[in-house]
C-alpha cells in the first residue's frame, strides 16, 4: 500500500469514527435538552431489540464499503448490507419471506459476491 493510499484509508476510517461519535453525542445532547428520551430506547423489550440487530451488520458492511482498499472489499461490504436486509426481511416477514422460505436468496447473493470478487482485478 502506497503512502497516499494509506493516508486515504486512514482518512476514511477517521471519517466513519468521527461521524459515529458526532451522532452519539447529538443523541445524548438531545436527551440532556429533554427533546429525546434515551431511556425509552433502553426500555425496549427483548423482542424489539432482536429485530434491530441486522442494523449493526448493515453498519459494519457500510463501514467496510466506505473504508475499502480495493473493489473486492467493497463487494464484501455490499454483501454484508444485503445480508442485513435479508435478515430484517425474514425477521419481519416482509413480502412473505421467512428464514425457511427465503434462504436461497442468501445463497444466490453469497455466490454473486464470490463470483464478482473473482472477476474484479484491482491495479496495485
Amino acid at each position: 500500500m502506497s503512502h497516499s493510499e494509506s493516508s486515504q484509508y486512514k482518512m476514511r476510517k477517521n471519517l466513519i469514527t468521527g461521524l459515529t461519535l458526532i451522532f452519539i453525542g447529538c443523541v445524548f445532547l438531545l436527551d440532556r435538552l429533554d427533546i429525546v428520551d434515551v431511556r425509552q430506547f433502553w426500555l425496549l423489550n427483548v423482542h424489539q431489540i432482536w429485530h434491530l440487530w441486522p442494523l449493526f451488520i448493515a453498519l459494519l458492511g457500510i463501514n467496510k464499503m466506505v473504508s475499502a482498499d480495493n473493489t473486492a472489499q467493497f463487494v464484501h461490504g455490499t454483501f454484508q448490507v444485503v445480508l442485513a436486509f435479508w435478515l430484517y426481511a425474514s425477521l419481519e416477514h416482509l413480502w412473505g419471506w421467512s428464514f425457511r422460505t427465503s434462504w436461497p436468496v442468501l445463497l444466490i447473493g453469497f455466490g454473486l459476491s464470490i463470483v464478482l470478487s473473482g472477476f474484479i482485478k484491482d491495479k496495485k
